[in-house]
């Protein structure tokens, strides 16, 4: 969910002036879950709204295959979204109170995978090889 709000806080940035996002639509085996629907609309503060099926792929295929033989079939039509969750402001708030934490842990971890400073100007080798004496 955290990832999720780091995508929106990016394209937040490059998005043009007056563009909002205003809910996420969610698709797929995860939408099953009650739970994950609630963190990710407490995280980002946005609605969320759950497809019918949960199954995205199977839905972007049969679109795909209604227009290759000239149908036209929506989204909303194949696959209309049945449920909608709306943030709880009090969840919100303590998320975006989390949110710096989150932050901190993220950039550490990211640090983490970082190869170590090495005085060498040589590559390192190859993952699982020796370099020649």
């Amino acid at each position: 969910a955290w990832e999720v709000r780091r995508c929106l806080v990016a394209i937040g940035a490059r998005r043009p002036e007056g563009a909002t996002v205003v809910e996420l639509a969610l698709g797929g085996a995860g939408t099953a879950i009650p739970v994950w629907i609630e963190v990710l609309s407490g995280v980002t503060g946005l609605p969320v709204r759950h497809r019918r099926s949960g199954q995205a792929a199977s839905a972007g295929a049969a679109l795909l295959a209604a227009a290759a033989v000239g149908i036209e079939c929506g989204l909303d039509r194949l696959d209309p979204a049945d449920r909608r969750v709306d943030p709880d402001p009090a969840v919100v708030d303590r998320y975006a109170d989390l949110w710096s934490g989150a932050e901190r842990t993220a950039a550490a971890v990211i640090e983490l995978d970082r190869p170590p400073h090495s005085l060498s100007s040589e590559p390192p080798p190859a993952p699982g090889r020796q370099p020649c004496a």
